[in-house]
């Protein structure tokens, strides 16, 4: 003899709701957390920019993109109209800086916070 058990289950709608909130904040908080970790990177950075004129350290700026709700990334980037030389003295490896700097100076700010990135968005989204 066989046995019928029925479950009624309320509140599915609501709880829907809230996870999507929940996963909605996070995804928010994730973009606020790569945004700081670029910054951090754009910070570092300024510290290896050559500085003659200080154009080129005050062009650096991190952009945000978003290509779709859940698929965004940031730009860590120097130059402008006023800057064009921003790729010639990043990748210039013969050039002596005599107020200080370095080539690759976001290249190499990159990689001395590549194991940071991580925790600064973790933090973020707590």
């Amino acid at each position: 003899m066989a046995s019928q058990l029925t479950l009624e289950v309320e509140g599915i709608p609501e709880l829907k709701r809230t996870v999507l909130g929940r996963l909605d904040r996070i995804v928010e908080k994730g973009r606020d957390g790569l945004m700081a970790a670029g910054e951090k990177i754009l910070e570092l950075s300024n510290t290896k920019v050559p500085v003659l004129t200080g154009r080129l350290r005050d062009s650096g700026r991190v952009s945000f993109y978003a290509d779709s709700k859940t698929d965004y990334y940031v730009v860590v980037s120097y130059g402008d109209q006023s800057v064009l030389y921003a790729i010639k003295v990043h990748e210039d490896l013969e050039a002596r800086h005599i107020h200080g700097g370095e080539a690759k100076f976001l290249e190499k700010a990159v990689q001395e916070m590549e194991k940071n990135i991580g925790p600064i968005i973790a933090e973020k989204v707590k």
